[in-house]
């Protein structure tokens, strides 16, 4: 049995091209895990306009990942 890979998405939220999630998918099964962390956002005045573009990509991701065969945990 092969052991579960863990991927963290923190800021780079591709996965058509993310170097973790490919490495990770040559070792086994994937869980993908996104923290929604808003007050670090605060603490490095991430901008609203930028903090929009994460959650549209968190949408994105949860529509495309069932296809790519990941598991989503956000």
């Amino acid at each position: 049995m092969q052991a579960t890979q863990l991927v963290w998405l923190r800021n780079d939220l591709r996965l058509d091209d993310h170097p973790g999630l490919a490495l990770a998918a040559e070792q086994g099964p994937i869980q993908v895990v996104f923290c929604a962390t808003p007050e670090q956002w605060k603490q490095h005045d991430e901008s609203p306009a930028r903090l929009g573009f994460a959650l549209q990509l968190c949408r994105i991701s949860l529509i495309d990942l069932p296809s790519l065969a990941y598991r989503f945990i956000y």
